[in-house]
């Protein structure tokens, strides 16, 4: 995902309309959030992290998706999102393990 679908997903979540009321939450200027919305800039990694907690998401994944944007190297860019994927796969497994009803609790043991 990029800033712009993060940020979106925020604005969704919170309701929020105006860049100052998502500024403020995720401490970051206006200006830097009309630049976050463009894709002209990726979050710096304490933002990515604010971001991340108030969507409920695992901060690791949205540094990675911020890491993934930012390299020129193709060989890093495979890299990185080869770990997300990985990471996020195990994100949805152990969720889905740990769910009362999940035949799969009962094969963890």
């Amino acid at each position: 995902m990029f800033t712009s679908d993060y940020l979106q997903a925020l604005r969704s979540k919170l309701g929020l309309t105006e860049p100052s009321e998502i500024a403020r939450l995720i401490g970051a200027s206006p200006h830097s959030v009309r630049l976050y919305e463009k894709g002209s800039v990726q979050f710096r990694d304490e933002v990515a992290v604010r971001v991340a907690k108030l969507l409920d998401v695992n901060p690791s994944i949205v540094l990675l998706d911020m890491y993934i944007a930012r390299t020129s190297s193709e060989e890093a860019r495979l890299a990185l999102t080869q770990t997300r994927a990985n990471l996020f796969d195990a994100e949805l497994l152990t969720k889905d393990c740990w769910k009362a009803d999940s035949p799969k609790t009962s094969e963890l043991f």
